[in-house]
């Protein structure tokens, strides 16, 4: 009786068990992978602090396209600056940028990246950075958010 007992909840297991789908739930491949990295330092304009972002884009992470003699990318980045809650963009910059190679391997390495930066003049307090990377073939696209506290620095 118990063997039979034993042998229903092991089918009754087996019934009701659903697979899991471990898949790639982005359909259209995983997004580009980039780094970014912010400095503070005195700005020339008294009262504020000169915030500069640095964005490093790894050749690797970019749809390259064979074009005449080499091979070319792009990407188009957008930073937006936002208040501490998150209501209001306080400021935006969007920048598209090309690249080259003419050597295939390169484009698969990650050794090679390319690496733009932009800079604001900001009163001291808290904000919010967002940066969104976008390849420019395959238009996947990668977003990132940080806080951050602008301190003021004076001489």
């Amino acid at each position: 009786m118990k063997r039979i007992l034993m042998l229903i909840l092991i089918i009754n297991g087996f019934c009701f068990s659903q697979v899991e789908y471990s898949g790639n739930k982005n359909p259209s491949g995983n997004p580009p992978m980039f780094y970014y990295d912010v400095a503070q330092m005195k700005s020339g304009t008294a009262g504020r602090t000169r915030l500069e972002v640095y964005v490093q884009v790894p050749y690797s992470s970019l749809s390259f396209i064979k074009k005449d003699a080499g091979f070319n990318a792009s990407y188009n980045v957008t930073i937006s600056l936002m208040d501490e809650k998150k209501e209001n963009i306080l400021n935006e910059k969007t920048w598209k940028e090309k690249l080259t190679s003419a050597d295939f391997n390169q484009t698969l390495s990650n050794k090679n990246f390319s690496l733009s930066n932009k800079y604001w003049d900001l009163l001291p307090g808290n904000y919010v950075l967002k940066t969104i990377l976008e390849d420019g073939d395959s238009r996947r696209t990668s977003a990132r958010e940080m806080p951050l506290k602008i301190r003021a620095i004076t001489d």
